[in-house]
């Protein structure tokens, strides 16, 4: 039987923050007693979720990121600091600023480092 953790177990401190933040600019000019009732769901619940000390179960996730226009997947991405690659590789990497392109290409030598190494470790104990 798999077991899903729920997301407030998991998420780290800083997805915390950015939930806060996302739903504060979500709620915009409205009290939070207004966005909440929009929402359908209790200010004392919306306040806990700007804290960061509760976050929202998976339907709710839902309904913020239809305020916000995305995808839950792409707000879930976006609580985790990561973002979701749509389109094509070329596409993604395109959109990539220099410093993350940087990063993608020190990633992909290690892998292939390792790879290398891996298949001359095979050789070495094949030839004994």
């Amino acid at each position: 039987m798999i077991v899903f953790e729920p997301i407030s177990t998991v998420l780290d401190e800083d997805g915390k923050k950015r939930l806060g933040e996302i739903v504060r600019k979500l709620r915009k000019n409205l009290t939070q007693k207004e966005f909440a009732s929009s929402l359908g769901i209790g200010q004392s619940t919306l306040s806990m979720w700007e804290s960061g000390k509760v976050t929202p179960d998976l339907e709710n996730l839902e309904k913020l990121a239809d305020v916000w226009g995305k995808t839950p997947e792409e707000f879930v991405a976006y609580l985790y600091g990561r973002k979701l690659l749509s389109g094509s590789l070329f596409d993604a990497i395109d959109s990539m600023s220099a410093n993350e392109l940087a990063e993608l290409q020190l990633l992909i030598s290690r892998q292939m480092v390792a790879k290398i190494n891996k298949v001359g470790e095979k050789s070495n104990s094949h030839a004994l």
